[in-house]
């Protein structure tokens, strides 16, 4: 892997816009650490599953060419992106589908989460990605490796799973970002 991070624009502040419209027809969710418990200590946010069969295609499709371009020239991991894989994959498409997406909302005046791994050696994540949505918010940074990533709204940034990375709490506003997980064979 060359790099741990990588940034790309990837959608129209109008595109940014539509999505996040997209709260309105989803059932919202607490934000839950390792998709199981509710812990305020580490996260404070509310999440919505942007289901691939229900919502507009078109973010799917714009998200998945760009990690895979992005994944082919900074990363190399082997990821699964259902469109006859990765030159180098051997893991069954069929046990791995396209991930689904997570808009997540961070709200003023505590939503955060604390610095996190999204995948362990265990686990098949392999490639986490963030689209920040909005810029009409106070604090709420992300940082990737304690580091803030000073993104702009409609850009992406992608890594590796396993890297820190969380969300400073949020002091004015919301904080909207479409979020997932592409995951692949075990980590060697």
């Amino acid at each position: 892997m060359n790099r741990a991070v990588s940034i790309a624009p990837l959608f129209t502040l109008e595109q940014c816009q539509e999505i996040v419209k997209l709260r309105h027809a989803v059932q919202p969710e607490p934000g839950l650490v390792r998709g199981v418990e509710l812990d305020p200590k580490t996260r404070i946010s509310t999440i919505r599953w942007l289901r691939r069969a229900k919502a507009p295609g078109w973010i799917f499709d714009a998200v998945d060419d760009q990690v895979q371009a992005m994944n082919a020239h900074w990363h190399r991991l082997d990821i699964h992106l259902g469109r006859g894989g990765y030159p180098n994959w051997d893991y069954e498409a069929q046990s791995c589908p396209r991930p689904d997406f997570q808009l997540t909302e961070y709200r003023e005046p505590d939503g955060w989460y604390r610095a996190h791994q999204d995948s362990d050696l265990m686990n098949d994540r392999k490639l986490s990605f963030t689209v920040l949505l909005n810029d009409d918010f106070g604090g709420g940074e992300l940082t990737v490796k304690g580091a803030d990533m000073n993104m702009i709204p409609g850009e992406i940034c992608c890594f590796p799973a396993i890297v820190m990375h969380g969300v400073r709490p949020v002091t004015a506003g919301t904080r909207y970002s479409l979020v997932g997980w592409y995951t692949g064979p075990p980590w060697k």
